[in-house]
C-alpha cells in the first residue's frame, strides 16, 4: 500500500509510501529496538546544497567527528503531530553523539544531541522510516556531522544542515547512507578519512572560515 503524503518537517518537503524493504536486523545492546512493521520509504528535498565541504562547513554552526552512544524515540515532527494519512505520523528520533573532536564551533561537554525524522508513528506502534536513504541510527556508528541548531529551541539540540552533512567513517574511510549518486556527499565518499578531517583541520585554523 502506498500513502502519498506532502508535508514541511524540518523545512524539508517530504513525500513518503510505504516499502517493502526486509524487515531491519536487530539493534546492537543499548540502542533503541528497532520497530517492527514494513519500513516507510521517504524522499525529500534537501533544505540547502553545497558545492564544497567549505561552504558546507562555513554554514555549520558545528562540524563534529564523533561515535553514535544512544538513539531512542523523540518528539512528535511537530508538537500536534504532523499526520500523513489518518492514522499515522511522522517522530523524531532523537541521536546522542560523543564527540572526540571539534572541528568547528564549540560545545559544552563532550557530547551533542542531534534530531531528525526516524520513525512513522502509527496508533502508538513504531515503523521504522528510511529517510532519503537514513535508516535508524546505530549505537556504535563513527559520524563526521555538520550540524545547526534546530529552530525555536532553547536548548543545544541539533540537526543536518543539509542530507550532505550526515556522513559517516567506515574502514577509515568517508561514506554517506544518502540516496541518490551526484551529490557532495557522493563526491566525498570513498575519500580517506584522515584526508577530509585535515582538510577541515586547515579551514578551523583559517581566521576567515
Amino acid at each position: 500500500m502506498v500513502v502519498p503524503i506532502a508535508l514541511v518537517v524540518s523545512a524539508l518537503m517530504l513525500v513518503a509510501g510505504a516499502c517493502g524493504e526486509g524487515s531491519p536486523s536487530s539493534s546492537p545492546a543499548g540502542s533503541v529496538e528497532d520497530p517492527a512493521g514494513e519500513p516507510v520509504s521517504v524522499s525529500a528535498v534537501d533544505k540547502a546544497y553545497y558545492q564544497s565541504l567549505e561552504e558546507m562547513y562555513r554554514a555549520s554552526e558545528i562540524v563534529i567527528v564523533g561515535e553514535v552512544v544512544d538513539f531512542k524515540p523523540g518528539e512528535f515532527a511537530e508538537p500536534s503531530g504532523v499526520h500523513p494519512d489518518e492514522s499515522g505520523f511522522l517522530q523524531m528520533g532523537v541521536i546522542t553523539v560523543r564527540v572526540d573532536e571539534v572541528l568547528r564551533g564549540r560545545l559544552e561537554g563532550d557530547t551533542v544531541i542531534v534530531e531528525r525524522e526516524s520513525f512513522m508513528n502509527e496508533g502508538g506502534n513504531l515503523r521504522p522510516l528510511i529517510f532519503e536513504g537514513f535508516r535508524a541510527e546505530r549505537v556504535g556508528n563513527d559520524v563526521l556531522w555538520f550540524l545547526e541548531r534546530r529552530p525555536g529551541r532553547q536548548d543545544e539540540v541539533y540537526e543536518m544542515v543539509s542530507f550532505d552533512g550526515l556522513l559517516y567513517i567506515e574502514d577509515g574511510v568517508i561514506a554517506t547512507h544518502r540516496a541518490g549518486n551526484d551529490t557532495l556527499a557522493h563526491t566525498t565518499s570513498g575519500r580517506p578519512a584522515g584526508d577530509v578531517i585535515a582538510e577541515l583541520r586547515a579551514l578551523a585554523a583559517d581566521p576567515q572560515a
